[in-house]
């Protein structure tokens, strides 16, 4: 699917993006326009280490947040670029006896242990949800234009998803 929709968005883009087509293309998806033609070739990332799509279906995090969330509490800690071993160490063994505070929080029948999601996150990802969950409806119906159209529409205002009138509704 990745593949034919990226086909889909390169036939309607400008010619002014060929060259960050031709880069996307080539890292990303694993084809080469040339001649009015697409040659396969390996993708230096495949798409399962980017497409955040079954990540967004299971409801599993989408990015990589809560390790930015650790390495800073972490540099906070050592204040050091080039800590010693004991820093390290003693830096671990706090954070080891944390994690074991908030198992025991679990275990003990504690459902807030950690800082709740932000309302403003809560609703971007329902809505991210809310239009990622018909997809298939989409493609079957030959829809993908509109299902990428609403996904653009949505980053675009922030994640404020306005429906146009008229806006096509998969059953």
């Amino acid at each position: 699917d990745v593949a034919e929709t990226f086909k889909s968005v390169v036939a309607h883009a400008p010619h002014e993006l060929n060259e960050f087509i031709d880069f996307y293309g080539r890292t990303y998806i694993g084809l080469i326009e040339q001649e009015n033609s697409w040659i396969i070739v390996t993708p230096r990332f495949e798409n399962t280490t980017w497409s955040c799509y079954n990540s967004v279906l299971s409801g599993c995090r989408r990015t990589n947040n809560v390790v930015e969330g650790w390495h800073s509490r972490f540099q906070g800690e050592i204040q050091s670029h080039h800590a010693t071993i004991w820093k390290f160490l003693d830096f671990i063994r706090k954070d080891e006896a944390d994690n074991k505070v908030l198992i025991e929080q679990l275990f003990g029948g504690h459902r807030k242990i950690r800082h709740p999601i932000k309302r403003v996150y809560l609703i971007n990802n329902s809505q991210i949800y809310e239009l990622v969950r018909p997809y298939n409806e989409f493609k079957n119906t030959g829809m993908t234009k509109v299902y990428l159209h609403r996904i653009g529409r949505l980053l675009k205002n922030n994640f404020a998803y306005i429906p146009e009138q008229n806006d096509y509704q998969p059953s």
